[in-house]
């Protein structure tokens, strides 16, 4: 990354206990063991024979672009005036609505909610992101589902929370871990 204070994500994973019902009301008995086809196909690569198995997976992105300030290193799109925050939450939840034919008979494997800032914005405009996921797109009730965070924005209510709404792995960011540096 361009700049002078190195950027690095840390990907950390915490165990849930997953509700009987599922996260959002009912969970379909017949998705619950449910594995992808494998695509198989053997190709030949510098004279040698390579088999390469894949599974096909759907995976939605939602970049949230709030920022609490700006970083002269991030390349994204964000806005540090979080004023219009619940506008343009808003319009992301009718727009899952829109495309909610766009992954027809998919089921959504992977979920990364990214930024700017995803813990930063209000907890009940998260939450309407999220109603909004599950009820437009089949997710798996196995899905890895990630929540782009800063450490300062991370408590035991913030992480509770998170696991409600069925985040199960956090990517953290952060510059350093010596603040002196930091700031020199």
């Amino acid at each position: 990354m361009p700049g002078l204070v190195m950027s690095t994500r840390l990907s950390v994973r915490f165990a849930l206990t997953k509700p009987a019902c599922g996260r959002h009301g009912s969970e379909n008995p017949s998705s619950r063991n449910k594995i992808p086809a494998l695509n198989i196909k053997v190709s030949k690569i510098n004279n040698r024979v390579a088999l390469l198995i894949s599974f096909p997976m759907a995976g939605i992105y939602i970049h949230i672009p709030f920022c609490r300030r700006a970083c002269h290193y991030c390349d994204f799109y964000f806005s540090t005036n979080r004023h219009n925050q619940a506008q343009v939450i808003h319009a992301m939840v009718q727009e899952m609505h829109l495309q909610q034919t766009y992954l027809p008979e998919k089921i959504i494997e992977t979920v990364y909610i990214g930024g700017g800032t995803p813990s930063l914005i209000d907890h009940t405009l998260l939450a309407e992101i999220f109603n909004a996921l599950y009820k437009n797109f089949s997710v798996s009730p196995h899905a890895e589902v990630t929540l782009e965070a800063n450490p300062d924005d991370l408590t035991l209510q913030a992480l509770s929370f998170y696991a409600s709404l069925g985040v199960n792995r956090l990517s953290i960011a952060y510059s350093r871990f010596m603040t002196p540096r930091l700031f020199s």
